[in-house]
């Protein structure tokens, strides 16, 4: 049954952000909205800089705790932080949108954001020069 759950969040997510990319040229670009998920075990942190970040978060942060850290995730919705400690793990963009995410603590999660069909990738740095 986990897997299943699991497999409709990842789904969920991965049709949220396609919804939000699939947006046409010329339509009005959509505001970013902000915001954490962590993970305290591992001192792990996501922030997510996307259009509807807190319905984003909420799944993505179902998908990591089960696929990525195997533990509980906090998602702190319109605000981005990391813990004192945290190491800047790598910068994330989704195709050529605005859409960005950094990952502090966790090689594990940002190969499992960047695997083949995801969309995201890594980026140089982050256009607002963090997000």
């Amino acid at each position: 049954m986990l897997y299943h759950r699991r497999g409709i969040a990842v789904a969920a997510v991965v049709a949220l952000v396609g919804a939000v990319a699939a947006t046409p040229a010329h339509a009005a670009s959509t505001v970013n909205q902000v915001c954490t998920i962590a993970s305290p075990p591992q001192g792990a942190i996501v922030e997510v800089a996307i259009p509807n970040a807190a319905d984003f978060c909420e799944l993505l942060s179902e998908a990591l705790a089960s696929d990525v850290f195997r533990n509980p995730t906090t998602v702190v919705p319109g605000a981005l932080w990391q813990y004192a400690s945290s190491t800047r793990t790598c910068d994330l963009r989704y195709r050529r949108t605005s859409y960005e995410i950094a990952v502090g603590n966790s090689r594990a999660a940002c190969a499992w954001l960047t695997r083949p069909g995801t969309g995201w990738h890594t980026a140089p740095t982050s256009r607002a020069g963090g997000i």
